[in-house]
């Protein structure tokens, strides 16, 4: 399964990395898709991260560079629905309801505040 996590507010929590992390170890491909923006447009857009956090919370989940995704302030769901991503857990209720408004959208978006009750909804269950 293609499962995506949005990183500030979502893949930054501890217990969303142990799930994650479950994830990866049963075979699952697990990518980071988030608003950042990555090394070479975070001066354009005046943004302070360098992104250490991600690239080093990543590394410690096995979640390679070319998995992770930076939309530079841009909604997640037209890169979700065109990479054929199944699972999308975020924080951000806007960007969940971009994911529900495409009706060819296969990619289930997730509210990662209500992580442990969908985790039972979706069938991903924990041993």
């Amino acid at each position: 399964m293609k499962i995506s996590f949005d990183f500030d507010g979502t893949l930054s929590r501890k217990d969303v990395q142990k799930y994650a992390k479950i994830l990866i170890l049963i075979g699952h491909d697990v990518y980071i898709t988030t608003s950042r923006c990555d090394s070479e447009n975070k001066v354009y857009y005046s943004i302070k991260y360098d992104n250490s956090d991600l690239f080093s919370v990543a590394e410690t989940l096995g979640i390679k560079k070319e998995n992770i995704f930076f939309t530079a302030g841009c909604f997640k769901n037209k890169y979700l629905i065109d990479n054929k991503f199944e699972i999308h857990f975020d924080d951000d209720n806007e960007e969940l309801k971009k994911l529900d408004e495409n009706i060819e959208n296969h990619c289930t978006g997730i509210n990662i505040n209500n992580f442990m009750l969908k985790k039972q909804q979706i069938g991903i269950t924990l041993i």
